[in-house]
């Protein structure tokens, strides 16, 4: 599988931290605190993914 697509870094996303440490229950063990620098959010935007079979034959491809 090869997958194209635009990172975007959603760091600042106070809401999008909140709910990523309520719904991983070890992540805030892990270091990931609000006040924590180092805890970055991250997104796929304008993502192709291409499914290859194991000659490198193309079998698919999704754009999302």
């Amino acid at each position: 599988m090869r997958i194209n697509c635009k990172l975007i870094d959603d760091s600042n996303n106070i809401e999008a931290k909140k709910a990523i440490i309520e719904e991983f229950d070890w992540a805030e063990e892990a270091g990931y605190t609000l006040d924590n620098p180092d805890f970055q959010v991250l997104y796929i935007k304008e993502a192709d993914a291409t499914i290859y079979n194991s000659d490198g034959e193309e079998l698919e491809q999704f754009n999302f």
